[in-house]
C-alpha cells in the first residue's frame, strides 16, 4: 500500500498546492485493486488511510474480510508510514538501510 499527494490546481493554497491523499493498494502483477482519494494533500498516510471505508473495515477483528485475512496468514503490505497490526506488514525501523 502506498500513499501519494496528487496536486489539483494552480491556485496556490498555504501550504504550497491543493491535493488529495491518494491510497492505493495493487497486487504482485501490479495490477491495482483497490484505491481511495478521500482526504486532503496534508494528511498523513496512515489517517488517511484509517479513514476509507476499507481501513475502518479492517479495524473491526470481527469483520469477516479481517478475519478471513488474518486466519489465511494473509496481510497487506505497506511502507514505513503505516502502523503495523495482524492485517499491515509494515518494515521495521532501520532495516535494510545500513543502521546499527
Amino acid at each position: 500500500m502506498e500513499g501519494s499527494a496528487w496536486w489539483l490546481s494552480p491556485i496556490r493554497r498555504r501550504g504550497g498546492f491543493y491535493a488529495f491523499n491518494t491510497q492505493a493498494i495493487c497486487d504482485a502483477d501490479y495490477k491495482f485493486k483497490w484505491m481511495s482519494c478521500m482526504s486532503p494533500g496534508a494528511s498523513h498516510d496512515s489517517t488517511a488511510f484509517t479513514c476509507t471505508r476499507l481501513g475502518q473495515t479492517l479495524q473491526d477483528s470481527s469483520h469477516e474480510l479481517t478475519a478471513a485475512l488474518i486466519e489465511d496468514d494473509h496481510c497487506i503490505v505497506a511502507d514505513e508510514a503505516y502502523a503495523a497490526s495482524d492485517f499491515l506488514a509494515v518494515p521495521w525501523p532501520g532495516c535494510g538501510r545500513g543502521d546499527q
